[in-house]
């Protein structure tokens, strides 16, 4: 039994702040879950998200993820839910976090083209009759093993469709969130640099 509402819960909201996640793209595609722990006795809040068939993928602040019933989640440019095709062009994630990254590095409310949100590399078979109603599939994968293994049975199996491996884009880091916080990281550095420059200078002046 669990219970969904808007983003509330101070830790979720500064864990989506950590991973440099704008509240107005997180509270439209997610919401905050509140599971009763039995072994606790008390209210767990997480970060959740809807896949097609109404299945709850959940994430805590510290890190602990589950799943009731979890499929994939296919997303039209509008925001909604879509189960055909609605552009020739399809991106895919592993994870509903790489999404928001997505999002939230073009500066979009709502996705540029059809996206698909495997909840979890397992899930890619379920995804392939999606896939292959489009013509271009661009993948932003995790660079560990199971993405790269995702990667591998999509370029063995998706036939007929143009497979563009977009993990290059974020070599070096974990995935499209990591380079989300590297971006935001570099962005404040040059201020924050001034702003101590400043305060240096006014106080070799004191």
């Amino acid at each position: 039994m669990f219970v969904i509402s808007p983003i509330a819960a101070k830790p979720l909201q500064r864990y989506l702040e950590s991973r440099c996640i704008p509240m107005h793209i997180a509270n439209r595609y997610s919401f905050e879950v509140v599971i009763f722990n039995e072994k606790r006795h008390r209210n767990i809040h997480y970060l959740g998200f809807f896949s097609n068939n109404f299945g709850v993928i959940y994430k805590s602040a510290w890190g602990v993820t589950g799943s009731i019933s979890v499929g994939i989640t296919t997303i039209t440019r509008d925001g909604v839910r879509c189960l055909q095709k609605t552009h020739p062009v399809v991106v895919l994630f592993s994870g509903f976090m790489d999404f928001l990254s997505y999002l939230a590095l073009k500066d979009l409310d709502s996705p540029d083209c059809d996206v698909i949100v495997l909840n979890g590399c397992s899930n890619v078979e379920k995804g392939m009759r999606f896939l292959r109603q489009h013509i271009y599939v661009y993948c932003y994968l995790s660079l560990d093993e199971r993405g790269r293994k995702c990667q591998k049975y999509l370029d063995e199996n998706l036939k007929g469709c143009i497979i563009v491996d977009r993990s290059d884009r974020y070599e070096g880091a974990e995935d499209l969130n990591s380079l989300l916080i590297k971006k935001r990281t570099e962005e404040t550095a040059p201020v924050r640099s001034g702003r101590r420059k400043a305060s240096l200078k006014k106080a070799n002046k004191g």
